[in-house]
């Protein structure tokens, strides 16, 4: 069962979100900004129990494996998919689209600040693949990476991002619910 201090604290965060608008620029970020909080302290606790359970160590845990990798062994790669499938199949189709047609490029050559389209093509490819775990993680590396731009300022803050935005909060949105779900053990 989830502690009720964390679950009060998501679902204020995730009403906090849903009063953004994703039809404006500032309400798509705002949204991303306020969806990603909750999906924060999700992760943390899922990580958390895994090391109590000793399925990770804590020396191996990072924040990027923890938002990347770890929900996807503890809510379990076949049951994540089937759920992002099921309720967001047109976003994650979206994301893919725009990123491999080249209108939006989500990572960068550290050296360089220039776009990494190579990297983009791995998870987009991942989340083409018959691979529940690598559908998973190229969706998740996407939004992770998407934060990563946000919160270091490389994310340009225009209209335009609207188009990238909205289906990604849209699919955060449906992460948080299924992480909910498997920390409370509703699924």
């Amino acid at each position: 069962m989830i502690n009720t201090y964390l679950s009060t604290f998501v679902t204020s965060w995730v009403a906090k979100a849903n009063k953004y608008k994703d039809g404006k620029r500032d309400g798509a970020f705002d949204r991303f900004f306020s969806l990603f909080v909750p999906f924060n302290a999700l992760y943390q606790a899922a990580v958390d129990r895994m090391i109590s359970n000793d399925a990770i160590r804590e020396s191996d845990v990072t924040d990027r494996r923890s938002a990347t990798e770890y929900i996807i062994t503890y809510i379990g790669a076949p049951l994540l998919q089937e759920h992002l499938h099921a309720n967001c199949k047109e976003e994650i189709e979206l994301i893919v689209k725009l990123i491999d047609e080249g209108t939006f490029y989500v990572s960068t050559c550290r050296k360089t600040g220039k776009p990494d389209h190579q990297a983009d093509s791995i998870h987009t490819e991942g989340i083409k693949s018959n691979n529940s775990n690598h559908y998973c993680k190229g969706i998740l590396e996407l939004i992770y990476q998407t934060r990563c731009n946000m919160f270091h300022g490389s994310k340009e803050f225009t209209h335009i991002q609207i188009r990238l935005l909205k289906p990604m909060n849209a699919i955060l949105n449906q992460i948080v619910k299924i992480l909910l779900a498997r920390l409370d053990n509703k699924v």
